[in-house]
């Protein structure tokens, strides 16, 4: 009865190790298989990016795409509305507060967030977390409705709608 439990055991632990290994094959072949046309979850173990997408070579934060916009390819928040960035802003530092917060939302990111690729993290004074682009934090804008339109971009001539990497800010 001892000589079956043990080769069940091996058996299973043999199963287990080789799933693993099967994981790991898997997680190399789609990483390989990425595109710039197509964004795919990526798996780093160590140091938290499980929560990034990649693109070609840009990785970016989850929730962030591409999308096309008459003004071009612009990053979006997962729901498809156009992100911005403000003049105002210090690299790393956050100036929309109470009203400018209300009309241009900050793009919050979790507590634990880290960095990736153009993407960083500030921090808001309230001590929220927000996703910046090249350390400037990005926004949405309230009467931007539905997904794809830009109309925050020139606002007041501070609010510019954030490009996709590659392509130029417009200003």
């Amino acid at each position: 009865m001892k000589t079956l439990r043990y080769a069940a055991l091996a058996v299973l632990a043999g199963l287990s190790l080789a799933a693993c290994s099967n994981d790991m094959h898997d997680d190399k072949m789609a990483d390989a298989k990425m595109s710039d046309a197509k964004m795919a979850d990526t798996k780093m173990s160590g140091d938290k990016m499980a929560d990034a997408k990649m693109t070609g070579e840009t990785m970016m934060p989850a929730g962030v795409m591409i999308e096309q916009s008459a003004k071009g390819k612009v990053l979006t928040d997962k729901m498809g509305m156009s992100l911005y960035i403000f003049d105002k802003d210090q690299p790393g530092m956050s100036m929309c507060y109470d009203t400018c917060a209300k009309n241009w939302p900050p793009l919050m990111a979790s507590h634990d967030a880290k960095p990736t690729g153009d993407f960083t993290v500030v921090e808001r004074k309230d001590g929220t977390m927000q996703w910046a682009l090249h350390d400037m934090p990005l926004y949405t804008w309230v009467k931007d409705t539905k997904p794809g339109e830009v109309n925050g971009d020139g606002v007041g001539g501070v609010w510019h709608a954030a490009m996709a990497p590659g392509d130029k800010m417009m200003k």
